[in-house]
């Protein structure tokens, strides 16, 4: 597994459906502040389709480290381990963990939301294939302090791909979606 990631400018063009929704969220809880408290976050309020996507991580030490607070159940489904309580340097693979720390240390040097995109590189008996997703993340503390980042993805509408390349059991609704979209 390969992967090239940059920063994409935030503004609405760059924002898929789920993404706009949850920056609007943020975005009204913050109010006149540089960022919301944690404590304020209604997971509830957040589209239902990508909360099971997403991370919530503690600051550790100013960023030395994080903390994993919630590790959504289709990354451990896909992934095929909860990572939760765990620390993002404690990840499988140095690469990643790299990847992933840099990106939240840049939300709290910035103090603001960071969106990345990410083009990965899948390459197995099968041969090569690519896909993009964009990862928003999103900074809550106290006054300028950052102490927790929570971090949505949005993948591809066809994540099958991603369960049969990690070896996770493709869930009914992905096959469902692949299905009709063949009908069509």
């Amino acid at each position: 597994m390969e992967f090239v990631s940059k920063a994409v400018e935030l503004e609405p063009a760059n924002l898929g459906e789920a993404h706009t929704s949850i920056y609007r969220y943020w975005n009204e809880m913050r109010g006149g502040r540089v960022f919301p408290s944690w404590p304020e976050v209604d997971m509830m309020a957040l589209p239902l389709a990508i909360v099971p996507w997403c991370s919530v991580v503690d600051v550790v030490e100013g960023g030395k480290d994080f903390i994993i607070r919630f590790w959504g159940t289709e990354r451990v489904r896909l992934l095929g381990v909860d990572y939760t309580g765990h620390r993002v340097s404690e990840f499988r693979s140095p690469d990643v963990s790299a990847k992933i720390q840099d990106e939240l240390s840049q939300v709290i040097s910035e103090q603001r939301p960071l969106l990345v995109e990410t083009m990965l590189s899948l390459s197995d008996m099968r041969g090569l294939e690519l896909t993009t997703f964009q990862v928003l993340r999103l900074p809550f503390g106290e006054k300028t302090d950052v102490n927790t980042i929570l971090n949505a993805p949005q993948y591809p509408n066809d994540t099958q791909m991603l369960y049969e390349w990690f070896g996770a059991e493709v869930p009914l609704s992905v096959l469902s979606r692949r299905q009709a979209a063949r009908t069509v």
